[in-house]
C-alpha cells in the first residue's frame, strides 16, 4: 500500500471521527440551549374544562420563565387516549409536552387496547396539583346526602344518568365503583370534557357526575348544582363542612386524581430537570397559589420520581378498583 493511500485512509478516518464527535455534541448543545423555540403543551381534554384551565395557567407562567412561547393544544377524545398517544409519538426534545390527569392511568384498565404504556411511553416531569372531586348532582335529584341518593336509586333502578369525560376516564370508573359498592344502577353518558357535560347536568338531562370542584364549584356556589359528598379520603380544609363519600356510607371509597406534566419517553435529564425546577418555582408563586385555591386545587410540587411513583400507584389502584367493580376493558 502506498504512503499516499495510507494518508488518504488516515484522513478519512479522522474526518469520520470528527463528524461523529460533532453529532454526539449536538444533542448536548441543544439541551444546553433549551428552549430556543416555542413549546407545545398538549391537553387531552377539551377547551374550557378543568385541565385546560390549569394548562393555560402553567403555560403563561412557564412562558415567562423560559422566554419562549408555550402554546396549549387541546386534543380531546377517547378518554384522553388521542392526546396522550400523540405526545408519545413525538420527538423527545422537550418541545411537545403532555399536561394530563390520572386519566392516563385509568385508560389501560377501561380499554382493551391502548396505543401506549403509561410508564414506558412517557417521561415524568413533575406533579402539579391534587383535584378536589365532588359527587355532584342536578337540583332535580331528590336527595341531599349519599344515603338519600342510594335509597332513591335503589327504589328507581336505572332512572338516573351520570356524566363522565369519556369511557376510559377516572370519573367514569369512580361512578362505576360507586354503583357497585352501593348496589345501585345508573346509565353512563360520556362527554369529551367536563365543560360540555355541566350544562346538561344543570338542565337535568344528566343527573350525576363525579366532577372536579374546579369546574362544578362555581355552579354549586351559585345554587345551580349541589354536592352530596366529596371523594377525598378525609374531609378537605377547602370544604370542611362537606362529608366524604366514605363517611357518608361507603367506607374506604376515595378518588383523589392529580394533574401532572410529562414528555415522550427518552426525554433527556437536563430538560426534565430544567422543567421540573421551573414548575417547582411556579407552584410557589402567590398568584398561582391563590388561583389554585379559587379552583379548589391543592398544589403538589415534587420531583420527576414522585410523578413516576404516582403513576405506578394509580395503575395498581385503578386495576384493583376495576376488579372490585367488575369492569371489563371495552
Amino acid at each position: 500500500m502506498s504512503m499516499h493511500l495510507n494518508r488518504l485512509i488516515l484522513r478519512a478516518a479522522a474526518l469520520a471521527l470528527a463528524a461523529a464527535a460533532a453529532m454526539a455534541a449536538w444533542p448536548a448543545a441543544a439541551q444546553d440551549n433549551y428552549p430556543n423555540r416555542p413549546i407545545k403543551l398538549v391537553v387531552p381534554y377539551g377547551a374550557g374544562g378543568g385541565t385546560d384551565q390549569i394548562a393555560r395557567l402553567m403555560a403563561e407562567k412557564l412562558q415567562q420563565r423560559l422566554g419562549q412561547p408555550v402554546v396549549v393544544d387541546n386534543k380531546p377524545g377517547a378518554g384522553t387516549v388521542i392526546g396522550s398517544e400523540y405526545v408519545s409519538k413525538q420527538p423527545a426534545d422537550g418541545y411537545t409536552l403532555l399536561l394530563t390527569t390520572s386519566g392516563l392511568t385509568s385508560a389501560p384498565v377501561m380499554m382493551a387496547k391502548v396505543p401506549f404504556d403509561p410508564v414506558k411511553s412517557f417521561t415524568p416531569i413533575a406533579p402539579l396539583a391534587i383535584m378536589l372531586i365532588s359527587l355532584t348532582a342536578s337540583n332535580d335529584v331528590p336527595a341531599s346526602t349519599v344515603p338519600e341518593l342510594i335509597a332513591y336509586m335503589k327504589a328507581h333502578p336505572g332512572k338516573l344518568n351520570y356524566a363522565s369525560y369519556g369511557v376510559a376516564t377516572t370519573n367514569n370508573l369512580a361512578m362505576t365503583l360507586f354503583n357497585q359498592r352501593a348496589g345501585v344502577q345508573s346509565t353512563h353518558v360520556p362527554y369529551k370534557a367536563g365543560a360540555q357535560a355541566l350544562p346538561d347536568l344543570v338542565s337535568g338531562q344528566v343527573q350525576l357526575m363525579f366532577d372536579s370542584m374546579q369546574t362544578s364549584g362555581p355552579l354549586i356556589k351559585a345554587g345551580k348544582l349541589k354536592t352530596l359528598a366529596l371523594a377525598t379520603s378525609a374531609r378537605s380544609p377547602l370544604m370542611p363542612d362537606v362529608p366524604t363519600v366514605a363517611e357518608a356510607g361507603l367506607p374506604g371509597f376515595a378518588f383523589e386524581p392529580w394533574f401532572g406534566l410529562f414528555g415522550p419517553a427518552g426525554l433527556p435529564a437536563p430538560i426534565v430537570n430544567r422543567l421540573n425546577k421551573e414548575i417547582d418555582s411556579v407552584l410557589k408563586e402567590p398568584e398561582v397559589l391563590q388561583a389554585m385555591r379559587i379552583q379548589y386545587l391543592t398544589p403538589m410540587p415534587g420531583s420527576a420520581d414522585k410523578m413516576r411513583d404516582l403513576v405506578r400507584k394509580d395503575l395498581a389502584y385503578w386495576a384493583a378498583a376495576a376488579k372490585v367493580a367488575g369492569v371489563q376493558p371495552e
